[in-house]
């Protein structure tokens, strides 16, 4: 709400981040969960990170997002390497298809 309304009075993108501790119904204790509440003329952009580091929010998930670049780097970078990217089960191919959704900054 407060990232909607500073756009509202700013007129351009907002980010604001803060932290909380949340428990899963599965988890046997709560953890700190990093949130970014993000808003722009598109709309709401709300990410979370479950984590233990102890830094400042926003630091924590600026640490998370470049993991995240890395990783879809080494990715695309592995995707030159492979012309043909299917499985072969019981004589038939089968095209095999990943989606990854990752943390942007």
């Amino acid at each position: 709400m407060q990232a909607a309304e500073a756009l509202e009075a700013q007129g351009c993108k907002q980010k604001l981040f803060g932290q909380l501790s949340y428990a899963a119904g599965s988890w046997k204790r709560k953890r700190r969960v990093i949130h970014k509440a993000e808003h722009t003329d598109k709309g709401a952009n709300p990410r979370f990170v479950v984590t233990s580091l102890r830094a400042e929010p926003e630091s924590v998930y600026r640490q998370y997002c470049k993991r995240g670049e890395m990783e879809n780097n080494i990715k695309k970078q592995m995707m030159l390497y492979s012309d043909r990217t299917s499985a072969i089960s019981g004589g038939r191919t089968s095209g095999a298809c990943y989606s990854h959704r990752s943390l942007t900054c």
